[in-house]
């Protein structure tokens, strides 16, 4: 199997997964809130905390492994996070 099919296959299974999730929660009437702050984040909220952006960005990287663009996205929606 190819890359593009393997990966084509692995997206419909998260959005079968996806769809049933939802019907279960549905159906026990239960809503998922997602935490205000994510998992192992904490290094990068110190940052934010302290007005160390490039500080955070730089955590943001080291733990998620994403690159410089998604990480300054991801730590701006953070920071308003943390505003409100």
């Amino acid at each position: 199997m190819d890359e593009i099919a393997r990966i084509s296959k692995l997206e419909l299974k998260v959005v079968e997964l996806q769809a049933k999730l939802e019907f279960v929660m549905q159906h026990l009437g239960v809503q998922y809130v997602p935490p205000a702050i994510p998992a192992g984040m904490s290094i990068v909220v110190a940052c934010l905390k302290d007005g160390d952006m490039i500080g955070a960005i730089k955590a943001y990287r080291q733990v998620t492994g994403v690159g410089l663009a998604a990480a300054k996205t991801a730590v701006e929606e953070l920071e308003a996070t943390l505003r409100r």
